[in-house]
């Protein structure tokens, strides 16, 4: 089975899917690009933290035929820490459900058509809010799952500065984002990955276009951009006694910016956001271990509220 076929794998996989926010679009060019808005309304006494939520893939089959697919690419617990705060969230959504993760070299989704500029997309969408007041410029935020941590990563290297830190998780960097990476700055890094991925693995991935490079290799870029002298992890408590997997925090220290890059690293998760939400065995037994030690919506928020752009 491909990697593609196997993984019908959604951000929204730490809870029950379900239609969140305002479905809304934005103009890109001559086309209109759909995406779910979470606590975003006018009016707010001053403008609110956003974080732009990317999706995993989507077969396209599956996308095409739902109604825009909107359905199933919140990612549920984000939205109810994003609504205690007072934070908007965006999920923008990528046409037939792909991203454009490799610049010119389009997936199936688009072959014989010519690929979206996803990178155009994000910057309207951000834009759209910051330009009316109701989103703090200084505190805008990114973060994905799977091929849309894949996204994220493009997204930064492809010099979107807008965001104050970022959050991909369960997937890297192609070798050739990793190549040609040249940001205005290399933000605040956290990362959570399972190492028994089998869907997008930790250390790494052969796609037809493109190679995926390992988590390893994702962090020793960003702690060289960033000057990093030293590396410290330690395991965090064990919610279930009986789980096969385990968090193990790994931190770097003396950066240039203090606490700014961090990668939870799942031993012996699967292709999952660890979570304490129940979840079901048939989707654990596709794409492995689910971890209760942290809930994944939380570490970030707590990760992006100690940042802001200045």
């Amino acid at each position: 089975m491909s990697r593609f076929s196997l993984a019908l794998v959604l951000l929204c996989i730490t809870a029950t899917c379900g239609q969140a926010g305002e479905e809304r679009s934005v103009l890109v060019g001559d086309a209109a690009r759909t995406y779910l808005a979470h606590n975003l309304e006018k009016g707010a006494a001053a403008p609110r933290p956003l974080i732009v939520a990317l999706h995993g893939y989507r077969r396209e089959g599956d996308a095409v035929r739902s109604e825009h697919g909107l359905v199933e690419v919140y990612w549920r617990g984000l939205d109810t820490r994003a609504t205690e705060e007072g934070w908007g969230v965006v999920y923008p959504y990528a046409v037939n459900g792909q991203w454009n993760l490799f610049r010119d070299k389009p997936l199936s989704a688009w072959d014989g058509a010519s690929s979206p500029d996803d990178i155009a997309f994000l910057r309207a969408l951000v834009a759209r809010y910051v330009d009316a007041g109701v989103v703090d410029a200084n505190r805008v935020y990114l973060t994905g799952f799977s091929d849309g941590a894949i996204m994220s990563y493009r997204a930064l290297c492809a010099g979107l500065d807008m965001f104050a830190a970022a959050a991909p998780i369960s997937g890297t960097m192609t070798q050739t984002d990793h190549d040609d990476c040249a940001p205005s700055a290399f933000v605040p890094l956290m990362s959570v990955f399972g190492t028994d991925d089998t869907t997008l693995p930790f250390d790494g991935w052969l796609f037809t276009h493109d190679r995926e490079i390992s988590v390893a290799e994702v962090f020793e870029l960003w702690r060289r951009e960033m000057a990093c002298k030293r590396q410290k992890s330690f395991r965090l408590h064990q919610a279930d006694k009986n789980a096969r997997s385990r968090v193990r925090a790994v931190s770097w220290t003396g950066c240039r910016v203090d606490n700014a890059l961090k990668l939870y690293r799942v031993e012996g998760g699967g292709h999952q956001t660890p979570s304490r939400t129940p979840f079901s065995k048939d989707y654990m037994k596709r794409f492995g271990e689910r971890n209760a030690d942290i809930e994944t919506a939380q570490v970030v928020m707590n990760f992006f509220r100690r940042f802001r752009k200045e």
